[in-house]
């Protein structure tokens, strides 16, 4: 139990090569990333990368355009783009300014500015020829002529820029699917409508992605777990999302955990059963961390699991209901817009005050009255604190 929370405190704590730290854990980047972050956080995390690209750190500069390109706030930082892809000589830099770009849901109106900048850059011309194929590639003009100048991308030791180069190589030659259906489907937590084209290209059908993705989440990349839990979460294939907690048995890494918890939520309607399963899991293990996260991200809409599992005689499933509370009452003492009606959630949320005071009152086993009490402690800092419009 101490190891596991340990390992948690290690993980949140963690900094990350930005110039200013701009997440305070990786739960918080997870939820940046995936564009589900309160509107004030949102902002303010947002404000926080901008002013970090103004770097000729290539990491800094790769992980800051990575996180707003994930979280859909690349849009804000589209003339810094321009500026790096045509000044960098950084090829790293110029790669990301370009993915940047291409990923812009209003891309058409930076063509011009784009092949103007990619022409102008001081780049060695091979390079540039790769990068031009990418980005034909993703306009869906490119042809055979590029494919030479993407086949060394292909082995780059940059995953993104090789998964990218594999779904150009893909769109020129649809024959490639053996190569590189693991690198697209790395590729979909970066660029999703590039990944889906790309794939579309290889003449496969549905059904032979399902295997694909299934073996992705047993791949030690944590990359590519997650693209692979993000695409499954979209298509809601049943069978997939089952696979999606199972293989969180020996999964430990929190951003990992995190998307199998926000996939299962979003598709509560079919993951129901399986998530009311996982509560009755030992509270240590990385399935009863995801049920609980996914609970929360749910809210309101399974306080009925919850407060069931309050009543229950499973030591367990009550523990990990606790938990719950513990964490909704947390954010919803905070910035809650992230839920639809923060004002009915509070609410709501009032009616297991009772029951987690009773349970404190009452809990025989440590660990149990350990997460009681936190709950109640929560439960009491959303009552105090002060009412936001």
């Amino acid at each position: 139990m101490k190891k596991f929370y340990l390992f948690f405190i290690i993980l949140s704590a963690a900094q990350f090569c930005f110039a200013q730290s701009c997440f305070t854990s990786r739960t918080q980047q997870y939820t940046f990333e995936k564009g589900i972050s309160p509107a004030q956080e949102n902002a303010a995390i947002t404000a926080c990368l901008l002013k970090n690209l103004h770097t000729q750190d290539a990491d800094i500069f790769e992980k800051t355009t990575l996180s707003l390109r994930k979280s859909g706030n690349i849009s804000a930082a589209s003339a810094m783009m321009l500026q790096v892809l045509q000044t960098t000589k950084n090829p790293r830099m110029a790669f990301s300014a370009a993915a940047a770009l291409i990923s812009i849901p209003e891309q058409a109106a930076y063509h011009e500015d784009i092949y103007f900048a990619l022409l102008t850059s001081p780049l060695q011309p091979d390079y540039k020829k790769t990068l031009a194929g990418i980005i034909l590639a993703s306009l869906e003009s490119s042809g055979e002529d590029y494919i030479p100048y993407l086949l060394p991308a292909l082995k780059a030791q940059d995953l993104v820029l090789q998964s990218y180069a594999c779904a150009a190589y893909t769109l020129a030659d649809p024959q490639a699917q053996d190569t590189c259906l693991q690198q697209i489907i790395r590729l979909y937590t970066f660029d999703k409508a590039f990944a889906q084209k790309a794939f579309a290209a290889t003449g496969l059908k549905e059904k032979a992605l399902a295997p694909a993705l299934k073996s992705a989440l047993k791949n030690p990349e944590e990359s590519l777990r997650i693209s692979a839990i993000e695409w499954i979460s979209d298509i809601a294939d049943p069978k997939l999302l089952e696979a999606v907690l199972d293989t969180t048995y020996n999964i430990k890494d929190i951003l990992t955990l995190s998307a199998a918890a926000n996939a299962l939520a979003a598709n509560y309607n079919i993951t129901s059963a399986a998530l009311k399963k996982a509560l009755k899991k030992d509270p240590s293990t990385p399935q009863a961390t995801v049920a609980v996260m996914a609970y929360t991200f749910i809210g309101s809409a399974a306080f009925d699991v919850i407060e069931q599992a309050l009543k229950t005689g499973n030591n367990n499933e009550k523990a990990n209901a606790l938990r719950v509370i513990s964490s909704l009452a947390g954010i919803l003492a905070g910035d809650a817009s992230y839920y639809p009606n923060p004002a009915l959630e509070k609410q709501r949320i009032r009616k297991f005050i009772a029951p987690a005071a009773k349970a404190a009152d009452e809990a025989k086993n440590p660990v149990l009255k350990t997460y009681a009490d936190n709950a109640v402690k929560e439960l009491y800092k959303l009552l105090n604190a002060p009412t936001t419009k």
